[in-house]
């Protein structure tokens, strides 16, 4: 920064979002949803809650449409395609597994189970398309970055 920066021009885009969800100007889901609330499906759909708080679909409004059965508190939040399907990592035994669900309603659509051993080593992300689900983990101290074509068409 200079004394000759202008930053005016920042006003007209207030940024009133502690955690930085979105680019200053675009929509943010409403009310105190806790900092892992994201907007999906177009912005029809709200994925809130995770960590110790049970994970739910809401709509635009913030009404509930779904709760999500998940089996357990994750460290990494959950990813949503574009194409609409939610995964969420969940710590197991013997080895981690990933659930996934229609964001639409909430339906379960299915689970990767991890081997022994199998450990996330951050969140999931998708593709671009929502066609391939890519998982950094690691295994024996080797990091290593597993991809699955994703089989659920909302």
């Amino acid at each position: 920064m200079t004394d000759r920066d202008d930053l005016r021009g920042f006003r007209d885009f207030p940024i009133d979002d502690p955690y930085l969800r979105a680019y200053p100007g675009s929509p943010k889901p409403p009310g105190n949803l806790g900092r892992e609330a994201v907007l999906a499906a177009q912005g029809t759909r709200i994925l809130a809650g995770g960590g110790a708080r049970p994970l739910v679909v809401l709509d635009a409004k913030g009404n509930l449409v779904a709760e999500l059965e998940d089996r357990g508190i994750s460290g990494f939040p959950a990813a949503i395609s574009t194409t609409g399907i939610i995964a969420r990592p969940e710590p197991s035994a013997p080895g981690d597994r990933i659930q996934f669900w229609d964001i639409g309603d909430g339906t379960g659509l299915g689970r990767i189970k991890g081997s022994a051993g199998w450990r996330l080593r951050a969140g999931p992300f998708w593709s671009r398309d929502g066609g391939m689900l890519f998982v950094p983990r690691q295994r024996d101290g080797t990091m290593l970055l597993d991809r699955f074509r994703a089989p659920w068409t909302p």
